[in-house]
């Protein structure tokens, strides 16, 4: 009876929105890369890891979800309480890499002024302003854990939730993620 559609764009990948230009390095961003020495504070690593780790992470947030919706289903509401400790546990590190080390990276060589760079910073703001929505749902039902009198107001806030994630996560799969490669000459991890 329930039809889940957190996360559809593993299902389906159909993108409307227009794809940003590519970016190639500015000569200010050829002189950035020569303070990228060993030891210097200030470097900005690529991680050719990164984008793989984030797809995957994505996915798992998936499986929990999944699992979430079967156990209010079957009313195991420690399986779902503890499957909640598991998302947002996996959602936290999740946004503390994205922040770290892709917006880092990204604000740091792209160049001010350009559609990409104001993407990226949209799409950083945006992530926060979700983060906190989504932290907040988080927080409520870890404290005041599901049971069968909230069990239906828990299911359609999580949908909630997992049509704005979805949108999200495609938004970052299909325009921020292809962003990130490494420029010539630039240290990697």
């Amino acid at each position: 009876m329930f039809n889940f559609l957190m996360f559809n764009f593993f299902k389906k990948k159909t993108v409307t929105q227009t794809p940003l230009p590519p970016t190639t390095p500015t000569a200010s961003q050829e002189t950035r890369g020569k303070d990228r020495q060993p030891g210097n504070a200030r470097a900005v690593l690529y991680n050719p890891q990164l984008v793989p780790v984030l797809k995957s992470e994505h996915k798992q947030m998936l499986n929990i979800s999944t699992t979430i919706l079967a156990a209010v289903d079957q009313q195991n509401f420690a399986k779902v309480s503890q499957q909640l400790h598991n998302l947002d546990t996996l959602l936290r590190a999740h946004l503390l890499k994205e922040h770290v080390e892709l917006y880092v990276y990204l604000e740091y060589i792209l160049t001010k002024g350009t559609q990409a760079f104001a993407e990226v910073h949209r799409l950083r703001l945006e992530m926060e302003r979700i983060s906190s929505d989504v932290t907040a749902f988080l927080n409520i039902y870890q404290t005041v854990p599901v049971n069968a009198a909230t069990a239906n107001k828990f299911r359609q806030d999580f949908e909630n939730i997992g049509t704005v994630l979805d949108k999200r996560i495609l938004r970052e799969e299909t325009v921020l993620y292809p962003l990130y490669k490494p420029m010539e000459g630039y240290k990697t991890k």
